[in-house]
């Protein structure tokens, strides 16, 4: 169940299943999106009953200013106004169903009136009865509104007397915060029960189902939706949460391949636990390098760099600015192999500013090359005016010597460095982070420095950068050491530089070997092959942990191939399977930013290096940019390791992204997406006529809102595939056309295609087990979470407390795990109601509100019987907790606020369910 920060209502198919397991008639659940909560277990009624089908309805009602559809013409049988949730766990439902209250219920009933006359009989019965305050009726739509505070059953009761049929359809406190709906009809006698919402932040919701008359037992919750997946070839989709209408996008990568070649379809089971990430990574994960290479640079009989270095990329090309600037922002490393052979022009240069030479006795084949200040501001130039963040690579060679082969030694001379630091600054530069060296690790890559030496060596890099950027607002990050991940080498240098230094650790990665390699996309669908680089990730996280745990993990570099990348593979579509593995591979390890070698150069570039038109891979790291969030989630498959399955929080949009890979060119599949809590979404297949399309992940949330609004609902999907069906080919089709450059050599806007939302199925069940529930994939701006826990409740964690700027809903109230001993202690339900009120009142008012003297006032004033309600030490115990808590935030200037309006929505009762059996 999705909101946004407006009135909406959501229309829900329940399936309640009895067992004998427990003594309980009220279902009371928590939910969060993707992870169930579970069920309160108070006292039992006596009365048993089977009951084999109940309609009912749920609804969802928040801010009233966002959907003018609720009043146009396209009404629901019942038009419900101002009708509001009870605090209480038990309104209606057992014996509270039939005990007067200290507090305004207000009643909704289907009532059968066919005249005015009928309207007037209604309306003069139910004024006789005693505590009924007013009463609305609405003849077109058979609905009667009851406010007072008569024991429900008597009301019901009068309405019969008139002699005619009746359906209690809603029932709540008027203005207050839960919403309360859902009663209808069955085979056999009337069963009256109760569905509560409350909706936090729209990843959040809480659900009370409440239901007289049912017999002790086991309750189990079903959400009905519905939903299809067959997967064929499927280079990546993800579903994310549109913030605006609350319901999925579809990012799918697909790959053409003749029809004969899909013989099977198997069933695959994803299950994502939604209850807690297990990664973050950066805002700006997608990198992408500049580097060094001059155009001579050739492997295998080829020259793919051209003029794509540092020193002679042609900065003014059009196409060029609008790449980078498409991702708002890219991140740029400038670096690679020359980088430790690159002087600065500055200051008292000790050797005369040339450009690479090609000179097949130096390392790597090249003289040392000179970068000009001049060059250096026309870079900064490109990169500040697209907005690009920039990682600059330092030569870390620079005084030392060759010692013996590939191993240099001696103290690095940091004056020139120390000197292009100083004219960096002194122009207003920018810098985000500086990297000493390139691929010196462990037994390096042409050159090699002792793991002792170099850390050393950065413990100095620090105090320059320290001293430099003392006077400035912000300090650039120290990352290293940019090479292949070597354990030991690794540990060495972390304990040698020790805490504090270096701020982030890179490495590299080219896990397809050779750029020549003729087996190269035989290796990016092999599972095996793909996986096997996990190892390193898995191994650097750990030395992180142990050795340098003020350190986070990049990948500084990583090409696939080494050499250049593979010529027409590198650059072709079929590379997306490796890449975007890689992505989110990466990202489950908590690597927070991944830089793509190269952005142009090479075969390898996400840009042609000749024409600038953006390759395959450009739009699948443009894609994930923009859809994949921070928060990293777990997810299990039971189908073969050819399927790749990632999750994401979608980024700048509340919901979840689910990244799929299917390498496989013979199975299609059929899947399910559950959570860990078995919440669960069946598949259904989808007929698709083309040979070279398969139907992706047919799924979309229970939207909240009227049927009118749900007319409109679509998803949103990017179907991605290879241009006349070759896997090998360098233009991307995005929903059947090619992609192109704009006729101003502008990157296109990547529209997708809207898709008719469908009501999904999800199964909630285990509602007995105790959990609280985590909030994920918080929407932009949350600051903090508060847990309240009031003493005596065994087992309880009576409160979760989200707080966020004023214009989010921002609160839920979760009181679950209750111990079958501690619900037999309560003299009453209103215990519940007032540690409700009381949590309530503590987390919405800022402690600003006397809650002890509003309680006093309401018990002495009395409501409709004058009843007192018990307030234990616990609830005052909450409310000192809480009170606390909030004084401290606000003293840390963390804004909060609670949004809650008065309900006023439209139910309907078309197509709605719920059995028990």
């Amino acid at each position: 169940m999705w909101s946004h920060d407006g009135e909406t209502s959501v229309l829900i198919a329940f399936k309640i299943i009895v067992t004998s397991r427990s003594s309980t008639s009220l279902c009371q659940l928590s939910l969060a999106e993707v992870a169930p909560l579970s069920v309160v277990e108070p006292r039992a009624v006596a009365k048993p009953l089977s009951v084999a089908a109940l309609l009912a309805v749920a609804q969802l009602s928040l801010s009233p200013h966002l959907w003018p559809s609720l009043t146009s013409s396209h009404r629901a049988p019942l038009a419900v106004e101002h009708i509001s949730p009870s605090h209480t766990s038990g309104l209606g439902s057992g014996n509270f169903a039939n005990s007067n209250f200290d507090f305004d219920l207000c009643l909704i009933c289907m009532v059968d009136m066919k005249c005015e006359g009928c309207v007037n009989a209604v309306k003069n019965k139910l004024q006789t009865v005693n505590g009924v305050k007013n009463v609305k009726v609405d003849l077109s739509n058979q609905a009667v509104r009851i406010l007072g505070c008569s024991p429900m059953k008597t009301m019901t009761e009068a309405l019969e007397q008139t002699g005619r049929k009746s359906r209690l359809i809603g029932q709540g406190i008027p203005d207050g915060f839960l919403v309360t709906a859902a009663v209808a009809e069955f085979k056999g006698s009337d069963i009256f029960g109760v569905v509560r919402f409350a909706q936090v932040n729209m990843e959040l919701a809480r659900i009370e189902a409440n239901f007289d008359g049912l017999s002790p037992g086991f309750f189990r919750l079903y959400i009905t939706k519905h939903s299809s997946v067959h997967l064929s070839n499927l280079v990546g989709e993800s579903a994310a949460m549109d913030s605006q209408r609350g319901i999925f996008l579809l990012f799918s990568f697909l790959v053409s391949l003749p029809a004969f070649l899909t013989q099977e379809v198997g069933p695959a089971t994803i299950i994502v636990d939604g209850t807690s990430t297990i990664a973050t990574i950066d805002d700006k994960f997608i990198c992408a390098t500049i580097d060094w290479w001059p155009h001579d640079k050739c492997n295998y009989n080829q020259c793919p760099w051209g003029n794509s270095s540092a020193m002679n990329l042609d900065l003014s090309h059009p196409v060029l600015a609008k790449a980078i600037q498409a991702f708002k922002p890219l991140r740029i490393r400038i670096g690679g192999s020359l980088q430790d052979r690159v002087l600065y022009d500055v200051g008292n240069l000790k050797l005369p500013c040339h450009p690479f030479m090609h000179m097949e006795d130096r390392l790597f084949g090249f003289s040392k090359g000179c970068l000009r200040m001049s060059r250096w501001d026309e870079l900064y130039h490109l990169f500040n005016t697209t907005g690009a963040v920039l990682t600059f690579g330092l030569n870390a060679l620079y005084g030392r010597h060759q010692i013996k082969k590939g191993v240099w030694g001696g103290a690095w001379d940091s004056s020139n460095a120390q000197d292009f630091i100083k004219y960096t600054i002194s122009k207003g530069h920018r810098i985000d982070s500086w990297e000493f060296g390139n691929e010196l690790s462990g037994s390096g890559v042409g050159a090699s420095v002792d793991a002792e030496l170099y850390g050393k060596d950065l413990i100095n890099l620090k105090k320059i950068i320290n001293k430099l950027y003392e006077k400035s607002t912000s300090k650039p990050a120290l990352v290293a050491p940019g090479g292949f991940f070597d354990q030991k080498w690794y540990s060495q240098f972390l304990k040698v530089s020790g805490p504090g230094v270096v701020n982030v650790l890179t490495h590299h990665i080219y896990n397809l070997g050779a750029g020549v390699d003729p087996n190269l996309v035989k290796k990016i669908l092999d599972p095996r092959h793909l996986s096997k680089i996990s190892e390193t990730f898995s191994n650097l996280k750990q030395t992180i942990d142990h050795d340098g745990p003020w350190a986070s993990a990049w990948v500084g570099e990583s090409g696939g191939a080494y050499n250049s990348g593979g010529r027409h593979v590198s650059n072709t579509f079929v590379n997306s399977f490796w890449y975007l593995d890689q992505l989110g591979m990466s990202s489950k390890y908590n690597t927070k930013v991944y830089c793509r070698q190269t952005l142009i150069g090479g075969n390898y570039g996400l840009l042609n290096k000749t024409t600038f038109v953006p390759n395959p891979d450009y739009y699948s790291a443009l894609l994930w940019h923009r859809l994949m969030g921070k928060g990293v989630l777990h997810v299990g498959s039971s189908a073969s390791s050819f399927l790749r399955t990632y999750a994401h929080c979608s980024k700048g949009r509340e919901g979840m992204t689910l990244l799929l890979i299917n390498l496989s060119n013979q199975t299609a599949y059929t899947i399910n997406v559950q959570n860990r809590k078995e919440m669960y979404l069946p598949a259904r297949e989808r007929n698709i006529k083309e040979s070279f399309v398969l139907h992706s992940l047919k799924r979309s949330v229970a939207w909240v809102g009227n049927r009118a609004s749900e007319e409109a609902l679509s998803r949103e999907e990017y179907h991605l595939t290879p241009k006349d069906g070759d896997i090998q080919s360098q233009t991307m089709v995005l929903n059947g056309f090619p992609i192109k450059l704009t006729e101003d050599r502008g990157i296109p806007t990547l529209d997708p295609v809207r898709v008719d939302v469908k009501i999904i199925e999800i199964l909630l069940e285990g509602l007995n087990q105790s959990r609280a529930s985590g909030v994920l994939c918080k929407p932009p701006g949350l600051d903090s979470v508060m847990e309240i826990f009031p003493e005596g409740l065994t087992r309880s964690r009576a409160s979760r407390v989200l707080y966020s700027p004023p214009s989010w809903l921002v609160m839920a109230i979760i009181l679950e795990g209750l111990s079958r001993s501690r619900a037999s202690e309560m003299a009453s339900r209103t215990e519940i109601l007032g540690l409700y009120r009381s949590l309530l009142r503590t987390a919405c008012e800022l402690c600003d509100y006397n809650i002890r003297e509003y309680m006093k006032r309401h018990t002495t004033n009395g409501f409709c019987q004058n009843q007192k309600l018990s307030f234990p030490d616990s609830i005052w115990s909450a409310y000192t907790e809480g009170k606390n808590q909030l004084e401290l935030a606000k003293r840390q200037s963390v804004v909060y606020s609670l949004y809650a309006p008065k309900v006023k929505s439209v139910m309907e009762l078309d197509n709605a369910a719920i059995t028990t059996n």
